[in-house]
């Protein structure tokens, strides 16, 4: 789920959902009983607000209105902050990372970390203003290298950009490295590609705003996918707001390099752009199937977050059910496109849900779970609107239930608690093909990273956004940096994956057989490269053999 490191939920608090929805996602998917996958049980249900004696009207009235003080306080990005203040910011960031998350030093040292942390900090010599602070910080979430982990601004500066904001105007997609306007109704002509924005070359501007998209281990191909979610605020953080912006374009089937000036807009305009963008233009269902002929069946799976109403959950297994018994039936079909392209995860349930309509021999949602802590560090900091009253110590309970010390001194998930799972009598039995891309991310990657080692499974597209073998997730600790107002998002459950040890690379994600990418003219014309070579691939395969 998760979007840019330092806006990873911006779009999400835009169109009004809070992180808690994050929290119920992915709360514990290994640890907690009631989200452990489990044919037995009823559907997963979302944790309830423990209910205490702050609960009743008159303390939810003082804590809205202690609410509004807060936000009236926040600062914007343009406000100085003092230095001792900075310092005391950077301190407890450096500390709750440290101390909570599950998975700092996957891909980075400790003592790369540690010196780039003490070179951050001595940098710390004049008042700052929070958006220099903001950058400042921004490198040092990129090197977690986690998906799960982000920093983002206050309440305030997005309430701000989305009323009045001077933001990038021209939803865009990134095609092979390169920009283009993803828009057949703006100022450029669709397909366009993006050459310079205010006389600065585009490579230019992608160098610095790609530290702040989010990527599992090394890939780049999250970062190309997340990016343009937020572009324009990722723009604002990075370069201000102008109040136009010179364009230098390159339009579809010319060489001749064209620039317009446009006026910026805001926030809720750039919303508005970016939900009716060419690329989504073909509105798509959470999940369904199709059958492409009599041996082809197509099974799209556009996420595994359906909310926390049990009939939506019912409705997903049912539909499990129904077409994976069609599969298997006297009408069966031989291959098996599944595609998860838009799939950035969910609840881990409905992800295994589907993996046992999948798998051909006994399974576990994970190889292991590992929490470098049992207790929540900095609570003061926590942010009181994400974490209701009582979530705390709900949290800590089900870690300390679920979790063991080992010799090394971290705790490790308890045998118990991560079960072994058996294939469904209706599993699907042919080949199977499975398309992926950078959006390929956290339980869809997990997914993946179940069927790599099955030879009848072929992967097409471009590697996953999650990673193969390893990546941090489950809890979503939130806190406010007090001074700056920043926002951190910290995961504290590092997940070792069904490959974790095996001889794929430990810091990408899962790699096509058959890399895909679609062009420039593919996009304009709306043509699905990658499904049509998953398609000719059935084809050949389909041929008696000479």
């Amino acid at each position: 789920m998760p979007h840019t490191n330092q806006l990873s939920a911006t779009r999400h608090r835009l169109h009004g959902l809070s992180v808690w929805i994050l929290l119920c996602g992915l709360l514990l998917p290994l640890a907690m009983p009631q989200a452990l996958p489990s044919w037995a049980k009823s559907p997963q249900q979302t944790p309830q607000r423990p209910q205490n004696e702050s609960d009743n009207p008159e303390s939810r009235r003082e804590r809205k209105a202690k609410r509004k003080l807060e936000l009236a306080k926040q600062p914007l990005l343009e406000t100085t902050i003092p230095l001792a203040k900075l310092k005391q910011d950077f301190q407890l960031f450096r500390q709750v990372l440290e101390q909570a998350h599950g998975g700092l030093y996957l891909h980075t040292t400790k003592t790369d970390f540690d010196s780039a942390f003490d070179r951050a900090y001595r940098s710390l010599t004049e008042p700052m203003k929070v958006r220099e602070f903001s950058m400042l910080l921004a490198p040092l979430i990129d090197m977690a290298h986690c998906g799960h982990t982000s920093i983002t601004i206050s309440d305030k500066q997005l309430e701000r950009f989305m009323k009045s904001g001077q933001l990038f105007p021209l939803p865009i997609i990134f095609l092979g490295g390169k920009s283009y306007v993803d828009h057949d109704k703006v100022d450029v002509p669709l397909g366009a590609e993006i050459l310079s924005v205010n006389e600065t070359p585009m490579a230019e501007i992608l160098n610095k705003l790609l530290m702040l998209a989010p990527a599992d281990g090394l890939s780049t191909t999250m970062k190309y996918r997340s990016l343009p979610i937020d572009f324009d605020l990722a723009y604002a953080l990075a370069y201000g707001e102008p109040k136009q912006f010179k364009i230098a374009y390159r339009p579809f089937g010319s060489n001749r390099v064209q620039t317009k000036t446009i006026a910026a807009i805001p926030g809720k305009r750039t919303v508005a752009l970016y939900d009716s963008r060419y690329s989504a233009r073909k509105k798509s269902k959470k999940f369904g199937y199709q059958s492409i002929d009599e041996e082809t069946g197509l099974l799209s799976v556009n996420t595994f977050e359906f909310g926390v109403r049990k009939k939506s959950k019912q409705k997903y297994k049912d539909f499990l059910q129904e077409t994976f018994t069609a599969l298997r039936g006297e009408t069966g079909k031989k291959n098996l496109i599944i595609d998860l392209r838009k799939n950035e995860g969910g609840y881990p349930k409905n992800e295994m849900l589907l993996s046992a309509y999948l798998a051909n021999k006994p399974f576990r949602e994970m190889k292991n779970a590992k929490t470098i802590t049992l207790q929540i560090p900095a609570k003061e900091h926590l942010d009181r609107k994400e974490f209701p009253p009582g979530i705390i110590r709900y949290v800590e309970k089900h870690l300390v239930a679920d979790f063991e010390k080992t010799d090394s001194g971290i705790y490790q998930i308890r045998k118990e608690k991560n079960r072994e799972f058996k294939p469904r009598e209706a599993a699907y039995q042919g080949k199977i093909y499975v398309l992926i891309s950078g959006t390929t991310h956290s339980g869809a990657s997990s997914l993946c990273s179940l069927l790599r080692e099955y030879s009848h499974v072929t992967f097409i597209g471009e590697e996953t956004g999650g990673c193969s073998t390893a990546f941090t997730a489950g809890n979503l600790l939130v806190y406010n940096l007090p001074h700056s107002w920043c926002q951190l998002v910290i995961p504290v459950i590092r997940y070792e994956t069904n490959l974790h040890g095996s001889k794929y690379p430990a810091h990408g994600g899962v790699v096509p057989d058959h890399a895909i990418q679609q062009t420039q003219k593919q996009f304009v014309e709306g043509t699905d490269p990658v499904l049509q070579f998953a398609l000719q691939r059935v084809k050949e395969s389909s041929k008696p053999s000479e």
